[in-house]
């Protein structure tokens, strides 16, 4: 009888007669998947911190934005530069003003026009580049602030040559047109800062210009970045303005070089010992043919070989699990590396309450030893303190938060609480103790948080200086609910404010600190209206000091 055989599949056949070729196929396989998660991982990494390093940046130029467009908008109100349009006697005396504010805010230069375009006062009046007398009524950015009110415009200064951003503001009085308030801001410093940086930033019109850049040399042109990995970020305060940062590629490819490699070199050594034991089981198997008397000798080798075998086995596995613990170890590293980048920013804040926990742990541990009961009322203050740190940090980081423009129902004692915690850091809050009137803790009114608290560290902070050299110290905030609205009042028992300083008080560049700018209770009253409220400066019958009235709407 014949027996019929089954046949083999057609892939195990060629698998035995190629075992050469699928060997160099499952190494390809591997190269490439290896150059493949080496590639893609840095890919990812190099994107992260690009997306993070452009949001900084981002908030940064918006951030020096915001600051000198408040500058024009509040010089164009002001009723000395009203005053020096129509009077040219006191133009130097406006032209040194706005010196000094140059000075205070860092712009690059402050200068006024008439409704001509002409230059009749500017912060750098006695220089050899003074913009005094020269007409600009050709710039897009005087023709913007004279039809819209405000304008903008990048280009190179006519005098200086140097490039800069020119904010404009209209000058008006009694609906008539008197002249224009010009900022110029030069970014030399922040471009500084980003061509230290490993990575590439630009900044690019809505026309494609490159008008900021990391690279000086590409600035006017319309290349946008090449042969890397790119995050665009818009501008908010410059509409068409957009902030890209890119890495480079050869970075990802490198890495997915350097994981083949590895890859290659540890297939390499899984290859010889391979081979190193087919070579040895062949020649055992040589020596078990020469016969039944080497019998015995040829068990000993292959016991002998066996267990060499063995630890050989034992050895590479506990190698792989060394490799294993040193790549748990280097991922550890970077989060270890990663997390003291963040926890530098908060170091300053946290100082001063970890140096008063640690003496007061070596109190603790010197009154462990005598047996005194001072030990536990120590040890309640450090778990206080710890508290009071992790409070601290987290209203730092939600107080840096950049508003939402929107205005939602919220508690007005957290706010409160958050605005008394972020001023308690302050010298003068030792010398002087805040009172709250009891109130409804669930009270709610509406506002933005952070805005809101803004105000509240503004007013606070003004009691704190106020009462610098005043004896038992108060701050009183007090709340009064009405149908549709709630005034807070935050009233100290300090000297008060003389009689000329009341009439200026919200009035910009109006102050009686020495080095003050006087842009702090002008900026709160904005906000307040913003929110649909108000500030406002009131004086308590029989209460003396000052007293200030913020006005916030009920939801």
């Amino acid at each position: 009888m014949i027996k019929s055989q089954t046949p083999k599949p057609r892939g195990v056949i060629f698998a035995a007669a190629h075992p050469g070729l699928w060997a160099g196929l499952c190494v390809a396989a591997g190269l490439f998947l290896s150059f493949y998660l080496g590639w893609s991982l840095t890919r990812d990494r190099l994107l992260g911190q690009a997306e993070d390093n452009a949001q900084m940046r981002v908030l940064a130029l918006e951030g020096m934005l915001t600051t000198q467009r408040a500058v024009a908008t509040v010089i164009s109100s002001d009723t000395e530069v009203t005053r020096a349009l129509l009077d040219p006697a006191i133009r130097p005396d406006v032209s040194r003003k706005l010196e000094q504010l140059r000075v205070e805010t860092g712009s690059a230069v402050i200068y006024l026009l008439d409704a001509s375009g002409t230059a009749v006062a500017a912060s750098n009046w006695d220089g050899q580049e003074s913009f005094i007398g020269r007409g600009y009524a050709f710039r897009d950015y005087f023709n913007l602030a004279v039809k819209d009110g405000t304008g903008y415009q990048f280009t190179s200064g006519v005098v200086t040559k140097r490039p800069g951003l020119h904010l404009s503001d209209r000058v008006e009085k009694d609906g008539v047109t008197l002249g224009v308030v010009v900022v110029k801001i030069e970014f030399a410093p922040l471009q500084a800062a980003w061509t230290a940086a490993s990575d590439e930033t630009v900044v690019t019109a809505n026309d494609g210009q490159i008008v900021l850049s990391s690279d000086p040399s590409s600035l006017g042109q319309r290349e946008s970045l090449s042969d890397v990995f790119e995050v665009s970020k818009p501008i908010q305060e410059m509409k068409g303005w957009t902030l890209r940062v890119g890495a480079s590629r050869a970075m990802a490819v490198y890495a997915g070089l350097a994981s083949a490699t590895v890859f290659l070199s540890l297939s390499a050594a899984i290859g010889l010992i391979m081979l190193r034991i087919v070579q040895r089981r062949r020649r055992d198997a040589e020596r078990l043919s020469e016969g039944m008397r080497h019998r015995q000798a040829l068990e000993r080798a292959v016991s002998e070989r066996t267990a060499a075998l063995t630890a050989e086995i034992e050895e590479r596995a506990l190698a792989e699990r060394r490799l294993a613990e040193l790549q748990v170890n280097l991922i550890q590293a970077n989060k270890l590396a990663t997390l003291g980048q963040v926890t530098a920013g908060v170091a300053h804040e946290v100082n001063q309450p970890l140096a008063a926990i640690r003496l007061l742990a070596d109190t603790s541990l010197a009154f462990a030893g005598e047996g005194s009961p001072g030990l536990e009322k120590n040890l309640s203050k450090i778990i206080g303190m710890t508290q009071r740190i992790e409070k601290i940090t987290s209203s730092l980081r939600r107080f840096a938060r950049k508003s939402g423009g929107h205005v939602v129902p919220l508690r007005l004692m957290e706010a409160l609480d958050n605005s008394l915690l972020l001023t308690s850091t302050s010298p003068q809050a030792k010398a002087a103790r805040v009172i709250i009137e009891p109130f409804d803790r669930d009270l709610t009114v509406l506002a933005e948080a952070v805005p809101l608290e803004q105000i509240l560290v503004n007013l606070i902070t003004n009691g704190y200086e106020a009462l610098a050299s005043t004896e038992d110290g108060e701050i009183r905030i007090s709340v009064v609910i009405e149908t549709n609205v709630v005034d807070v009042f935050v009233a100290d028992n300090g000297p008060g404010l003389a009689p000329t300083i009341e009439k200026t008080l919200f009035q910009p560049f109006a102050t009686s600190k020495a080095g003050g700018v006087g842009l702090g209770l002008v900026i709160a009253r904005d906000i307040a209206r913003n929110m649909g409220g108000d500030l406002d400066y009131v004086q308590k019958l029989g209460t003396g000091g000052a007293c200030f009235q913020l006005r916030l709407r009920r939801p």
